[in-house]
């Protein structure tokens, strides 16, 4: 019953409907901007991602570049410093590999 008197009066008093209808305004607007704000930061923060994901994949880059140049500087040193050790570890691999595909 309270309720429905307060909306009777509410009705019956402009300035009370008007303050209402401004604080109705007032969130509206309240929440429309927060909820461009939280889009910013989503945002802002995709392309935070977006950036570090890029750095972490040039650096693993870089680094396998790295690796691999290593890999073939000692392999070159090996074969330049052990020439029959090498002939032999490429015999015995070969010979390993053709025995499992060959069953």
């Amino acid at each position: 019953m309270r309720t429905a008197q307060t909306a009777r009066s509410r009705r019956s008093n402009p300035t009370v409907a008007g303050n209402l209808a401004q604080d109705f305004k007032n969130i509206k607007l309240a929440l429309v901007q927060t909820g461009t704000d939280l889009k910013d930061k989503i945002v802002q923060k995709s392309y935070d991602i977006k950036d570090k994901t890029g750095e972490i994949i040039d650096d693993t880059i870089d680094s396998a570049k790295r690796k691999s140049r290593d890999v073939k500087n000692n392999l070159t040193d090996f074969l330049v410093e052990k020439p029959a050790s090498a002939v032999g570890i490429l015999i015995a691999a070969g010979l390993a590999i053709g025995y499992f595909f060959r069953k």
